[in-house]
C-alpha cells in the first residue's frame, strides 16, 4: 500500500465537539491531523475553539511530528488570562496551562513552522490540564492547515 503525496497545501476542519473528561494524558485530535512531506517545510495555523463546563479543567496542548522534524508553533489566547500563550518546539511536549473561562469559549491561535525530518503526520494532540469530571471540549469549527513554504 503506498502513501498518499501530501498536498502543499492542506486544512481540516472539525466536524463535531469533541470532548475529553477525567483525563489530564495528550490524546490524538480525532479530525485535526495533516501529512507532511520528508525534507519539506510548512507555515501551520488554525484556530482551536475551546470550550469549558462549569468548572475550570483548563486545557494542555501539543503536536506530535515526524521523526527528526524542526518545529516551532505558538500558540496564543486572551492576553488578558494568565499563561496565554507559548511555543511548542518538540514533539509531544505539553503546553503550559491554557485557561478556559468558566461555561465559556475561548480561540486559540495557532501559528508556526515546521521542517518535516521524514514523512508523516503532524497531529494535534490535547487533554484536561487537571483531569476534572467537566468536560473541556474542541468545538466544531476549529481548523489546522498547513502551506507549503
Amino acid at each position: 500500500s503506498s502513501v498518499p503525496t501530501p498536498e502543499s497545501v492542506q486544512a481540516k476542519r472539525k466536524s463535531t465537539n469533541e470532548s475529553v473528561t477525567k483525563s489530564a494524558v495528550l490524546q490524538d485530535d480525532d479530525e485535526l491531523k495533516l501529512q507532511l512531506a520528508a525534507g519539506k517545510t510548512y507555515i501551520v495555523e488554525g484556530v482551536l475553539f475551546a470550550s469549558a463546563g462549569k468548572n475550570i479543567p483548563d486545557l494542555r496542548i501539543a503536536f506530535a511530528a515526524p521523526t527528526g522534524s524542526d518545529m516551532t508553533i505558538g500558540y496564543l489566547t486572551d492576553a488578558v488570562l494568565q499563561n496565554a500563550g507559548g511555543v511548542l518546539t518538540q514533539s509531544n511536549v505539553s503546553s503550559r496551562r491554557i485557561q478556559v473561562p468558566t461555561s465559556s469559549s475561548i480561540p486559540i491561535v495557532i501559528k508556526g513552522t515546521i521542517a518535516a525530518g521524514s514523512g508523516g503526520e503532524l497531529k494535534l494532540k490535547w487533554a484536561q490540564f487537571n483531569s476534572s469530571t467537566n468536560p473541556m471540549t474542541i468545538t466544531k469549527g476549529s481548523y489546522l492547515a498547513i502551506q507549503e513554504i
